[in-house]
């Protein structure tokens, strides 16, 4: 409606009209893409409707069509707009050239992934329906890979040219430094690595941000908790991967996440600095200071009976019941009104998307070079110099894991790991039980004990427990469907309502539903 009426608009210059229906090119492009990712290919709408229409003719377009259409709508937009906002902090969430080719690379890299791009359909043997190409190319083809590599290097040419775009780097080179970093990067209005963002943000008494809407809350309706194998993906401090078993046979678990106490002021984080702001571990302490980066408060009691997680990883509810929580986008009072709610397209995963196309197309070392880019920020080592005996520089499969592991780590909660899953087809990862993690904490005897220590018995002189038994435990509640009757491979794309299919306009219903 805007492009076919903002031109009879006046008093409005025609560079602001020629703006504003790039912007919608888009927003339309951002909703399909939307779609796309949980439906495949779609109707393709190119004009308003109006009320006395009585018939449509809107079949389901082909997976390449759809890509297309929407690689064209930002094709449009990008000779349009502007590559930076004049004002980051008054214009979030109005596109810029850079927003709409970054967001052309993503499109790319979803569509020439697996799921899409294979030779074997995603559903069984073949498709029984007429015509699979809405939800299949038909083909693998490596030059669909190359588009996507051609797309991140068109961004990357235009990041040098004309900058506005930086990884938020650290002001020291302690783990502190990396996580105050990773932070800003993601999280503040003028971060110059956010390329695209929203505001939509809701408050509760005080004006506060309703955090439990984030997950974080203790009832079990508004709670999420991270994995004991989400949180396994992380490495240490610098850069190796973490093992369990061998930090268990090395007798180091309490070590796992920290070494001191916050009552000796000793802490000494060592693990991946991402980690800190994705999840909450057992000792950590509760505030990083947005103005100098330094921690302090008491520390996060995850033990079972602990001042934080009480018993819950026991009973496995609420947002302690894997004993672990999440803290991403959860921030105190002094972020109260001044950050970005979602970052929608951050430069961080620009990297990454451009590692993955040069892994897809051949350049193993040059794809390597793109995720050292996104680690040396938090201090990590490089990938293959920390990783030896996986090959990385010939291995491609152990490579792409390698890639998928990081996007983990720097886009936790930032709505890509899902996705990752389905285009990888990663039906054993679904299907995977997961798991916790008790921790009890030990008298000097060895003995559990399930008191917490800050709200418990350090007004006795108690010193801060050190000692503690892990036990990881198979997460049951609730069970996932997809451990005991297995993944359904029909649920890598959702089903259209068949109230929709019903009206007869031309949508086919994807395979299996």
């Amino acid at each position: 409606l805007l492009q076919e009426n903002i031109g009879r608009t006046p008093n409005m210059e025609e560079t602001e009209k020629s703006q504003m229906k790039a912007e919608t090119k888009c927003l339309i492009a951002s909703t399909y893409f939307n779609m796309f990712r949980i439906y495949g290919g779609l109707p393709i709408v190119k004009r308003s409707f109006n009320v006395g229409e009585t018939s449509y003719d809107l079949p389901r377009a082909s997976v390449e069509e759809t890509v297309n259409f929407m690689v064209d709508l930002l094709d449009e937009a990008s000779k349009v707009l502007p590559w930076t906002p004049e004002d980051p902090t008054s214009e979030t969430g109005r596109w810029t050239k850079a927003a709409a080719m970054a967001l052309k690379c993503q499109i790319l890299q979803f569509a020439a992934s697996p799921l899409f791009n294979s030779d074997k359909p995603y559903y069984g043997s073949t498709y029984s329906m007429t015509d699979s190409s809405p939800v299949w190319y038909g083909n693998y083809s490596k030059d669909r890979w190359t588009r996507c590599k051609t797309a991140c290097e068109d961004f990357l040419q235009q990041l040098n040219a004309n900058g506005g775009y930086s990884l938020v780097q650290p002001a020291t080179n302690t783990i502190e430094g990396y996580r105050y970093a990773f932070r800003y990067g993601y999280v503040n209005q003028n971060s110059p690595e956010v390329i695209f963002a929203t505001r939509v943000s809701s408050f509760g008494k005080d004006t506060q941000y309703q955090w439990t809407q984030l997950g974080g809350g203790l009832n079990e309706r508004y709670s999420y908790a991270p994995t004991q194998e989400y949180v396994e993906m992380f490495p240490w401090a610098d850069g190796t991967p973490f093992d369990w078993d061998k930090t268990a046979a090395d007798g180091k678990l309490d070590q796992m996440f920290l070494t001191g106490t916050v009552a000796k002021g000793n802490i000494t984080l060592t693990r991946d600095p991402r980690l800190y702001e994705e999840a909450i571990v057992n000792g950590q302490q509760k505030t990083l200071d947005w103005t100098t980066g330094n921690m302090s408060g008491q520390s996060f009691e995850m033990w079972v009976g602990g001042t934080d997680a009480q018993l819950r990883p026991e009973t496995q509810s609420g947002a302690y019941g894997t004993g672990y929580a999440p803290i991403k986008f959860l921030m105190g009072d002094d972020m109260l009104r001044q950050y970005t709610e979602w970052p929608y397209l951050r430069l961080s995963e620009m990297y990454l998307t451009y590692a993955e196309a040069l892994l897809q197309t051949g350049d193993l070392a040059g794809a390597i070079k793109q995720v050292d880019v996104v680690r040396s920020r938090v201090g990590l080592g490089g990938l293959a110099e920390c990783n030896p005996t996986k090959n990385l520089k010939s291995d491609k499969s152990a490579l792409l894991q390698e890639i998928l592991r990081e996007r983990v780590c720097e886009l936790g909660m930032e709505d890509c790991r899902f996705f990752d899953m389905i285009r990888y087809k990663m039906k054993d990862r679904f299907e995977k039980q997961l798991h916790g993690l008790r921790i009890y904490r030990l008298d000097a005897s060895g003995n559990r004990v399930k008191t917490a220590w800050y709200n418990g018995d350090r007004k006795n002189g108690v010193e801060m427990p050190t000692t503690f038994e892990y036990e990881r435990f198979e997460i049951s509640a609730p069970t996932r469907y997809w451990w005991t009757n297995g993944f359904d491979p029909k649920w890598y794309l959702s089903p259209f309502p068949q109230t929709e299919v019903n009206k007869g306009y031309g949508l086919i219903q994807n395979p299996g539903w």
